[in-house]
């Protein structure tokens, strides 16, 4: 089943003044909608992040669907973007494949760098 695309507009103008310093804090721990606003404000060059470690990573919007003898499906349903149209998912899933019961399992790989599109701010900077 699909999902329609939906936009979101403020109808009013931002809170934040442009003279107003802002700095986002983040860690190895920082994940889901606290990245969502990260990519935000560096992507609208409002803020700036600063942090030792890259966020977690988790941009999966999921769904859980409940099933007969006290059981459920999890199953994504999107993935969340920066404004500027990266995706704040670091990890891909891919299926094993091969004959054998724990070949067929999913295996997590982290996006490697080199794999990561370069996005640029409202400004112009680099980001990725």
């Amino acid at each position: 089943r699909g999902f329609p695309g939906v936009t979101y507009k403020s109808r009013v103008q931002p809170m934040l003044d442009e003279k107003t310093k802002l700095a986002v804090l983040v860690n190895g721990g920082t994940a889901s909608a606290a990245e969502i606003v990260s990519g935000a404000v560096q992507d609208l060059d409002v803020g700036v992040i600063v942090g030792s470690d890259k966020t977690f990573g988790k941009g999966l919007v999921q769904n859980v669907e409940e099933l007969p003898f006290d059981t459920a499906l999890k199953f994504t349903v999107a993935k969340y973007y920066t404004p500027s149209g990266r995706c704040i998912q670091g990890i891909n899933y891919v299926e094993g494949g091969g004959l054998k019961v724990e070949d067929g399992k999913y295996k997590a790989m982290k996006v490697a760098d080199k794999d990561k599109t370069v996005f640029y701010t409202k400004r112009g900077r680099e980001v990725k």
